[in-house]
């Protein structure tokens, strides 16, 4: 299990309200963590290097499965609401009711919807960056 808090942007739901923060449960198929230094090295002519990291980018590679057909349009809802470069918080192994680590996040652009061997199951997957 998984939280994510957002705010509603986009593709709003019935009875959901724009500019109103909303907290789900899902269930996290995939959340691979990788790592991106932007560093500069620098090789004197004695062959010593140097170098310098100016920062660590930190993504999250998030598949969130086990959609519903009931459930598809609150996970889309999300996606959608996200896509415009907006923090929303991220907590991979907690819970609305149990947090254990939120982190704020960024969603790269874009998502991949796609469909569960042809069932009435649904996967959403996108990238995010801690900040």
């Amino acid at each position: 299990m998984a939280a994510i808090n957002y705010e509603a942007l986009r593709s709003l739901i019935s009875g959901h309200v724009v500019n109103v923060n909303y907290d789900i449960d899902v269930v996290l198929e995939l959340a691979d963590r990788s790592v991106k230094p932007k560093s500069k090295t620098h090789v004197s002519i004695g062959g010593q290097q140097e170098t310098v990291i100016q920062r660590i980018d930190i993504f999250h590679q998030m598949t969130i499965g086990s959609i519903t057909n009931e459930s598809i349009d609150l996970i889309r809802e999300f996606a959608d609401s996200v896509q415009g470069g907006e923090v929303f918080v991220l907590d991979v192994m907690g819970s609305v009711a149990v947090p254990n680590n939120p982190m704020a996040v960024i969603a790269s652009p874009g998502y991949v919807e796609s469909r569960v061997n042809g069932s009435n199951l649904w996967r959403i997957s996108m990238k995010v960056r801690e900040v």
